[in-house]
């Protein structure tokens, strides 16, 4: 038997955001959701019900994350002396994800003759996994820009946790959903006017990006009688290894943070070499993918391996630094 829509989300809820929250906000979500499917499933009306179902999920996991910040930012104890610092990361971060979900969706609108809101509802679900870790990113480098408290680094590496979870939950069924939606409204703006747009016909194939991690499964599965195809398979590991760029660079950050002290312009800087040095790998890494070099799943990893490799190097430095130091005083 098939769990209710939502229902995953709610045992999360549940866990991160408490009984309260969960009572007052996801249920009477999860009710009103309920009413409008089985209404527009007893009128036949099959878009109107996966498009409530994306709309769910939106909301339900922008309540989930925003529940969890909250909650953890006002968890620990009294304040502390850097606490105006983690501020002013945390706004930082805020600010610099909503300018590149706004960067990433504004190219995807301006090719059609006519925008809607329902078209940047469809499109803003593609950029948010990507804007997250850079998001964070600059939060750290530029909010924060010194030395903080171990309090300050849980803080931000449970914030970190919760962006990946959602980009992940998002890119795996979210995103393809919400991409198949997009191509069929943008079909019906873009069609010649010899087709009768009003009259019942198929839907488009999805492509490889409007494939949910499960039908990317499948579709893996059934190659590898044949042959495996590389972008069906470098898609589907890079499910799973962009979400986890969120704390790959959220890491990577609080470590080059704790081991010198940067300003702000500095910040920035450093902040825009690093995004663009992992756009530049997942893309070299990519084309390797693609034309049978590297195996999909190291071409997928690769940027998360080599940040991950930086961030070792540098605990372990500042950790010998440390020791050289107590022990010449």
């Amino acid at each position: 038997m098939s769990r209710p829509p939502g229902a995953w989300l709610r045992a999360i809820a549940a866990r991160l955001c408490g009984a309260d929250a969960v009572e007052h906000v996801i249920d009477p979500a999860l009710a009103d959701f309920q009413i409008e499917s089985d209404a527009a499933a007893r009128d036949g009306q099959v878009w109107r019900c996966r498009r409530l179902r994306v709309g769910l999920s939106i909301a339900l996991v922008e309540a989930v994350v925003a529940c969890a910040f909250e909650r953890l930012w006002s968890a620990g104890g009294a304040a502390t002396d850097d606490e105006p610092i983690a501020d002013a990361a945390l706004r930082t971060s805020i600010v610099a994800t909503a300018a590149a979900v706004v960067l990433f969706t504004l190219p995807l609108l301006t090719n059609l003759a006519r925008v809607d809101w329902r078209l940047v509802v469809l499109v803003v679900p593609s950029a948010v996994p990507v804007a997250l870790p850079i998001g964070l990113t600059f939060g750290l480098f530029v909010g924060r820009g010194t030395r903080a408290s171990a309090r300050f680094t849980r803080k931000f590496v449970a914030i970190a946790i919760v962006a990946s979870t959602a980009s992940f939950v998002m890119l795996s069924w979210i995103v393809p959903e919400a991409n198949q939606m997009f191509r069929e409204r943008a079909f019906s703006q873009l069609a010649p006017q010899s087709v009768d747009v009003t009259a019942p016909r198929r839907p488009l194939a999805r492509g490889t990006n409007e494939l949910t991690i499960g039908m990317l499964r499948h579709e893996m599965r059934a190659d590898a009688l044949h042959r495996l195809s590389p972008a069906t398979a470098f898609a589907y590991y890079q499910r799973w290894a962009l979400p986890a760029a969120s704390v790959v660079m959220a890491l990577f950050a609080l470590a080059a943070t704790g081991r010198w002290h940067i300003g702000r312009f500095g910040g920035s800087i450093i902040a825009l070499s690093s995004c663009l040095a992992y756009w530049l790998l997942l893309e070299s890494a990519r084309w390797r993918a693609l034309d049978g070099t590297w195996p999909a799943a190291a071409a997928a990893w690769l940027p998360n391996l080599l940040f991950t490799a930086t961030t070792v190097t540098l605990q372990c430095v500042a950790r010998a630094g440390a020791i050289c130091r107590s022990r010449s005083g």
